[in-house]
């Protein structure tokens, strides 16, 4: 006999609402679950969009940086290599570090630009599924109330059946005899 939800009435005897409720419940849990995920995620998102404008200070001062000192080797006339190729090389290659500093710049600013819009909706997203998770909650709350219910009808009903059996010892060996021809 396998008992469900503290209802002492057995499972041949499970109502099909209570069922659908037991159900609903595993799923409206499972939900809940989920989005305390997505909250957590985001919350972790949110840190680190609030830490990096620091970071962003950092990288551009790295690329100020490695712009200065490309330009400072271009202008440099120590060059000490053997041919003209090597300086030629060498120039393409200061140019292309330089160009993809400034790239590296541009990209930068436009992160600064969209940064705190970011943050907001971050935040904008976990208030939404935080009315969401509510909202299950209750629902939860709700169903298992209504799963209570329906056990302690089931139960009244079935202490009502076996006092009715007690009152009535001649139907209790035809409900058994009934019960073992089914």
């Amino acid at each position: 006999m396998e008992i469900s939800l503290g209802c002492v009435t057995s499972e041949l005897k499970t109502n099909p609402l209570e069922k659908d409720y037991e159900l609903q419940l595993v799923n409206l849990k499972s939900e809940l679950r989920s989005i305390n995920d997505q909250i957590d995620n985001l919350g972790n998102v949110l840190i680190k969009n609030k830490l990096r404008p620091k970071e962003i200070r950092e990288e551009r001062l790295h690329a100020h940086n490695g712009i200065e000192q490309s330009k400072a080797i271009l202008n440099s006339k120590n060059s000490v290599l053997a041919s003209k190729y090597e300086n030629e090389a060498r120039g393409t290659y200061l140019y292309s570090l330089i160009e993809a500093y400034v790239a590296e710049l541009k990209k930068l600013d436009s992160e600064v630009i969209s940064n705190p819009i970011q943050i907001q909706l971050y935040k904008k997203q976990v208030e939404d599924f935080i009315v969401h998770k509510e909202q299950l909650e209750q629902l939860i709350s709700d169903r298992n109330s209504a799963l209570k219910q329906l056990c302690l009808l089931k139960d009244q009903k079935l202490a009502e059946d076996l006092l009715t059996d007690v009152t009535h010892p001649n139907d209790i060996s035809i409900k058994i005899v009934g019960y073992e021809n089914t």
